[in-house]
């Protein structure tokens, strides 16, 4: 897939107000950008980079400094990561915002784990994107000890309070099938009653007339 890149040029000279000197566009890749920036504030490229990408991007009050001089192509991601290293940043997404801070901001904090073991608790944590090389995860008996930006430690907390250890798989029972019984009835007895004179004789006998018993 193919489609137009938006390459930006933008500058401010002395206290003039901030503007962009140049947009123009160039065929590229999909999803990728490319800015070369003179004199504008950090918190100003990143929305210009939120609007271009069609991204949220939520930043901490600590934010700062100045983007000067700065080239920087490719994905959302790594355009913010040339950023976040170039200004003393950090970055991770979740639920599809891009959440930046200071890097001083960052924490360390020892979280508990109620209901799941350290192993599952660390799963938990990568499944919704906690990425262990640039956040160190530390298990120690029944809890996790985390590095990173508060608000990245403050989803890692609620997560794991509520995480549960899966369930083990059970074998899904076999279809039933209805047994069928023929259960054969015997037949009735019937009586025959014979008359001989005074004497009388009684016979007994089934309908199939296998059978017969006199009394």
């Amino acid at each position: 897939m193919r489609l137009l890149l938006t390459v930006s040029i933008i500058a401010a000279l002395g206290n003039a107000p901030m503007a962009k000197a140049a947009d123009y566009a160039i065929e590229q890749d999909a999803n990728t950008y490319s800015y070369f920036v003179i004199r504008q504030p950090v918190i100003a490229f990143l929305n210009q980079l939120e609007r271009d990408a069609q991204v949220r991007i939520d930043m901490s009050s600590r934010v700062d400094g100045q983007v000067d001089g700065l080239r920087a192509s490719g994905t959302v991601t790594e355009v913010l990561e040339i950023v976040a290293r170039k200004h003393g940043l950090q970055w991770f997404e979740f639920n599809g915002t891009y959440h930046i801070s200071a890097a001083d901001e960052e924490l360390t904090r020892l979280v508990p784990l109620p209901h799941v073991s350290a192993e599952t608790g660390r799963k938990v944590l990568i499944d919704i994107g906690f990425d262990p090389d640039r956040f160190p995860v530390t298990a120690r008996d029944n809890m996790l000890i985390l590095t990173g930006p508060p608000r990245l430690l403050a989803i890692a907390e609620a997560t794991l309070a509520e995480a549960k250890e899966p369930q083990p798989k059970v074998a899904a029972p076999r279809a039933w099938k209805p047994l069928t019984r023929i259960v054969r009835q015997p037949a009735p007895v019937r009586n025959l009653t014979l008359y001989r004179g005074l004497s009388r004789t009684v016979y007994e006998y089934r309908e199939s007339g296998k059978g017969s018993r006199r009394r």
